[in-house]
């Protein structure tokens, strides 16, 4: 018994045609895996009539092999004038692209024993296009279009290498929907891995989201990681809009923005135009910076700005400092101020800058040390509150004086009309030996009370009765004893022309300022004073007043 195909009576089986898998198919079902097998039978050079069984296997050799897939067996198959139609599935894994053959068995009338026709049939290419169906995508030859999930639509289960050489992307991925432009997974290894030699390895855009947006829910690891080994960033995000070139959001218990330097900086902004690096919190800190070696949080500029600026519109802090340090004074500051500006008892250097520059009230809780001058242009008031109401509280104000003055005072009385007073060692260490004063006054009954002689050492008064009296002594602080009242100014020197501080003093220092000239009467810097005394030889001089409530 042979099966034949016709202008083909050589071979003892032949297909005559497949159903081809048609690469403009629409996507809305699947095509399936089965194909179309036609042939004629004939026994004895005669055409075969009445229904027959069949039996079908596939085969990875022409002879011996391995079967692949499983046996097709078709009973009661209707062949007139010895043509037969049957269709045939192997499955999508039969066909892989490698070759095959196809084994044929019959068995004429149908019920009987088969037989096996020789030799295997080659199959053609088209029962191998079926694979094209398991890649999960259609080609039109330069562009591959996926049909695989929402999710992923271009699954690939194996490496693909795709090569070529010019300006535009070698894989594209475009989502009109929902889902990922382009969706990586891996396993034990990089869900999307991106390499350049000359430009970026990995380009996100978007016009209505994140333009790489990175997710991870594996504990300490990164929602979105940069390394870079050489002398770039890690990270690099610009922002040519109203945005942020790096915006950093912690929901929960997380950082919005966590910066680290082994090296060098963790974070480092820079802005040609605005804020370099800004941070925003809802519950934790809106900028947080650690370090075990070196500062916490750095700034730096070169401009007429602040190096660090804090700003806070609600009742909070605009900086705040602390610093824990040990049982021992000074070992840590809270905040620790630096400036260039030297200055003498008679007067500051032409340049520099303040440590410590505060406008508004201050209010300190605790000791406060100065070491070096204090020049107050108000009033240096000492506050108690009220004893007895609530609404008030009582204010001295210190004495005003033209030297460092001590002093010390007390109560004694007079023996046989003489006394003589100790000095306190604690006067006599910070006194000088010139300029002390005596004043005694008797109390309870009049005499005359004389200061026979004053030392560091002692004090010695003679009187006309022998009476109780109060006395002072005045000195003046050792090291101060020539200090000049009258000095180069040093206080109220503008800082640029637009300088608005001087200004804002007590009513009769603005008069006086106004009166020498260095204020205008309506408040701003008198430019011709300016000039005569140097301070528009200032580097900044002419440059605009810093915004303080920004």
């Amino acid at each position: 018994m042979t099966l034949r195909a016709p202008h083909a009576p050589q071979r003892s089986l032949v297909l005559l045609a497949l159903a081809l898998l048609s690469s403009s198919v629409v996507r809305a079902a699947s095509v399936g895996t089965a194909f179309t097998y036609q042939g004629q039978l004939q026994n004895a050079g005669v055409p075969q009539n009445g229904p027959c069984d069949f039996r079908f296997k596939l085969f990875d050799a022409l002879t011996s092999g391995s079967q692949v897939g499983s046996t097709q067996t078709l009973s009661s198959v209707g062949v007139a004038n010895g043509l037969f139609t049957v269709s045939i599935d192997f499955g999508s894994l039969a066909f892989s692209g490698s070759a095959r053959w196809l084994e044929t068995g019959v068995a004429c009338p149908s019920g009987g024993s088969f037989t096996t026709l020789a030799p295997r049939q080659a199959m053609a290419p088209a029962p191998n296009a079926i694979f094209a169906e398991s890649a999960s995508v259609f080609t039109d030859g330069s562009t591959l279009t996926g049909n695989g999930t929402g999710a992923a639509p271009l699954a690939l289960a194996n490496p693909l290498g795709l090569l070529q050489n010019s300006g535009t992307a070698t894989i594209t991925g475009t989502n009109f929907g929902t889902g990922a432009g382009v969706y990586g997974s891996g396993a034990g290894g990089y869900g999307l891995y991106g390499v350049s030699a000359l430009s970026v390895a990995v380009f996100g855009d978007s016009t209505g989201s994140d333009g790489v947006h990175g997710h991870t829910t594996s504990g300490p690891a990164a929602g979105v990681a940069g390394v870079n080994e050489s002398f770039g960033a890690g990270v690099y995000g610009q922002s040519n809009g109203g945005g942020a070139g790096l915006y950093g959001n912690g929901t929960t218990s997380g950082d919005g923005v966590y910066g680290r330097g082994d090296g060098l900086n963790g974070v480092e902004g820079y802005s040609a135009f605005n804020t370099g690096v800004r941070g925003n919190s809802g519950n934790g800190y809106g900028v947080w910076g650690s370090s075990s070696t070196f500062d916490g949080v750095h700034g730096d500029t070169s401009s007429n700005y602040s190096a660090v600026a804090g700003v806070n519109g609600a009742s909070g802090d605009g900086v705040y400092g602390y610093a824990a340090g040990d049982s021992s004074p000074g070992d840590g500051n809270g905040v620790h101020a630096v400036g260039t500006l030297t200055c003498s008892i008679e007067a500051c250097g032409p340049a520099g800058s303040y440590a410590l520059l505060a406008e508004g009230v201050v209010r300190m809780t605790d000791y406060v040390a100065i070491l070096g001058d204090l020049d107050v242009v108000g009033v240096k008031n000492f506050v108690m509150p009220h004893p007895t109401d609530a609404s008030k509280e009582i204010v001295f104000t210190a004495l005003e004086g033209p030297e460092s003055g001590t002093y010390f005072r007390g109560t004694t009385r007079l023996l046989g009309g003489y006394a003589e007073v100790a000095v306190p060692e604690s006067f006599r260490l910070v006194s000088s030996e010139q300029g002390l004063t005596v004043v005694a006054t008797p109390v309870g009954a009049p005499a005359m009370i004389v200061c026979m002689s004053r030392s560091l050492d002692k004090i010695v008064f003679q009187g006309s009765a022998d009476v109780e009296f109060d006395y002072m002594v005045n000195g003046i602080r050792a090291g101060y004893e020539n200090r000049e009242v009258i000095l180069p100014n040093r206080t109220f020197v503008p800082r640029r022309a637009s300088d608005r501080s001087l200004a804002a003093l007590p009513p009769e220092t603005v008069r006086r300022l106004k009166a020498s000239k260095i204020l205008n009467d309506d408040g701003t810097v008198n430019e011709e004073t300016a000039r005569r005394m140097g301070w528009d030889k200032r580097a900044n001089w002419n440059s605009a007043e810093p915004q303080r409530n920004r």
